[in-house]
């Protein structure tokens, strides 16, 4: 049974790194998270971050790691409402959900922290990160500032009217279904 086991597991861990995560010629790494040909920023995120303990030992690993970190700031700045993009960089969904924005940001702190490579804080991603600090500080106000807006949600797509609490308004759970309630609360 343990042998059993360990085999899988060994199959898993190398399953999602070889065959979902792709470096492509502008050194990014793409990250195809299911069976759909797409990339979601808090999937790919969740997908890779087993690796990064591997990141001091493994030139590759890292290599393939500040790939990942380098494409979702692209992507970001693409559209920071966006939570899916396509390999040649087009927004697959933008469904806005306040995690797939954020879990950029937090695997790239754990990169950084495991790592000590700075070399990941690029201008480009100072950058995704300066959007990302922008996009909630306007869903702050989404009433009066956002012009987002979706077909699934209420309201005409902008979803239900809310007043101003200090939270960030999101559209969609993690579970991609339409906020009934605006803000949130697990993200905030």
């Amino acid at each position: 049974m343990a042998a059993t086991l360990w085999s899988l597991y060994q199959n898993a861990y190398d399953e999602a790194y070889s065959r979902h995560a792709v470096i492509e010629r502008d050194g990014t790494t793409f990250v195809s998270t299911g069976d759909i040909d797409a990339e979601w920023l808090r999937d790919a995120s969740a997908v890779v971050k087993p690796y990064i303990g591997l990141a001091l030992s493994d030139q590759d690993v890292r290599s393939t790691l500040r790939g990942v970190i380098s494409r979702q700031a692209k992507y970001i700045l693409l559209d920071p409402y966006a939570n899916a993009f396509t390999l040649d960089y087009r927004v697959a969904e933008r469904k806005f959900e306040m995690d797939s924005l954020l879990y950029p940001i937090w695997f790239s702190y754990l990169y950084w922290k495991a790592s000590g490579d700075r070399s990941i804080f690029t201008p480009e991603v100072e950058r995704a990160f300066e959007r990302v600090m922008g996009v909630l500080r306007t869903e702050q106000h989404h009433n009066s500032r956002s012009h987002y807006h979706h077909p699934q949600l209420a309201n005409g797509g902008q979803g239900n009217p809310v007043d101003y609490t200090g939270l960030v308004w999101t559209a969609f759970r993690p579970s991609d279904d339409a906020c009934t309630y605006q803000y949130n609360i697990p993200d905030n």
